[in-house]
């Protein structure tokens, strides 16, 4: 209802602002039917994207299975994502995790396939390092929290996922 409508949203912006066609969708591991939080519309709004028609959906394992990538909010969710889809998890990260290996990684070169280029970010992971939740993971749940909590959790998925599609699809290089 807040944190995955508004990475949704922003992202597919930021891609599309980019002209980068990708099919950009979210789902919760409790998901609760309805749309995105009122508040987490509005800010979405305030960041260029729109949360208009957004109904939320449960996770299912072939969601997972049929996803290039996944990015989670939080562990719990990563967790619960490569439960329902083991073989998942090489392409499952959460979004602070996937922004810091990415990051030192490089951005993905055009001629290189996004699941080589995901193996070699997945490099050494191990499952045993997703046990317990850690904030340099997990985006902070606003729910039931003040509005300036929104706003800045709001703004970190902002950035977080114009990380993401420069890492994913860099700009061409220029002609020579």
């Amino acid at each position: 209802m807040c944190r995955s409508p508004a990475a949704e949203a922003l992202l597919s912006a930021a891609l599309d602002q980019r002209g980068v066609s990708a099919h950009v969708h979210s789902a919760g591991t409790r998901a609760t039917l309805g749309p995105a939080a009122p508040e987490v519309v509005e800010l979405v709004a305030t960041h260029g994207a729109s949360l208009e028609g957004f109904r939320s959906r449960q996770l299912t394992p072939e969601m997972v299975s049929d996803a290039d990538l996944v990015l989670c909010m939080a562990r719990d969710h990563l967790r619960e994502a490569v439960l329902a889809a083991p073989d998942a998890f090489e392409r499952t990260f959460t979004l602070k995790e996937f922004v810091r290996r990415a990051a030192t990684v490089g951005v993905r070169p055009p001629d290189v396939p996004m699941a080589a280029w995901l193996a070699e970010i997945h490099a050494g992971r191990e499952v045993s390092e997703l046990l317990g939740n850690d904030p340099l993971d997990d985006v902070v749940d606003p729910i039931g929290q003040r509005f300036d909590v929104h706003r800045e959790v709001v703004a970190e998925i902002a950035a977080l996922v114009g990380d993401v599609s420069w890492l994913v699809a860099p700009d061409p290089a220029p002609a020579r």
